[in-house]
């Protein structure tokens, strides 16, 4: 992912933000977290954030918006500060890119082994995990086979209304402030790093089951796959796959 290689979607104008008076200029980038809804502050923040990462919400993520911008500092060469974009997207996400089981023209393979694999879980065994007792007492209450759901994950295969999982992707900064292989970029990196470690915890309704921050392209980024879960519902299965 390069940012800026793709257009912004309608309403998805960058989300800027100014230093908070008094702190100070060198700070390691930080991804955002004030002013998300659903995102509380882990720590404070050199910025005042209005937090692109809201869409991610299992209440607001149902919008028309798929990526969206903001603004950090991070340390330069020579320790100056410099501002960085932090974009973010959602897509529908392949897990033959995300974990190399092919390699298109932008993947340098040379590098490859230096990208970072935080979750790696077969998705099917997720499903199972997730959503089979939901699915027991759903089809229990079913008395025609017709009308039951042999193979949960089947189901959302063919659906026209669900997907099987999501993905986000961010990004700080771009090929010619952030690079791969640059100090930058390392900063960089280490930010995803820690953003997607506590990415679970924040948003329990997002099954994470695949994680990686590429290396081997020309900026880091990291793609985050995610099963959304719905609970307490009344129609269908009590447990089931929804963004709604």
């Amino acid at each position: 992912m390069e940012t800026g290689s793709r257009p912004q979607a309608a309403g998805a104008a960058p989300l800027r933000s100014s230093p908070a008076k008094g702190a100070p200029a060198s700070r390691q980038a930080t991804l955002p977290f004030r002013g998300a809804k659903h995102f509380p502050t882990a720590a404070p923040t050199v910025l005042r954030w209005e937090s692109a990462f809201a869409l991610l919400s299992h209440r607001e993520s149902n919008k028309e918006v798929t990526s969206a911008e903001d603004y950090g500092i991070i340390n330069g060469t020579g320790g100056a500060s410099m501002a960085v974009k932090i974009s973010g997207m959602m897509g529908t996400g392949s897990m033959g890119h995300n974990n190399r089981k092919f390699i298109t023209e932008n993947v340098d393979p040379a590098r490859t082994e230096q990208n970072i694999t935080l979750r790696r879980e077969n998705l099917k065994q997720v499903y199972h995990e997730l959503f089979d007792e939901a699915l027991a007492e759903y089809n229990a209450k079913k008395t025609k086979t017709r009308d039951k759901i042999p193979d949960y994950y089947r189901h959302i295969e063919k659906s026209k209304q669900e997907r099987l999982f999501h993905e986000v992707i961010f990004q700080i900064g771009n090929k010619d402030n952030c690079g791969c292989e640059t100090p930058e970029g390392e900063q960089a990196a280490a930010a995803l790093k820690e953003f997607a470690e506590a990415f679970q915890e924040r948003n329990p309704h997002l099954r994470v089951f695949n994680s990686v921050i590429h290396m081997d392209e020309a900026t880091p980024h990291i793609h985050i796959d995610f099963v959304p879960v719905a609970t307490e519902q009344k129609r269908g299965l009590a447990k089931r796959v929804s963004l709604k």
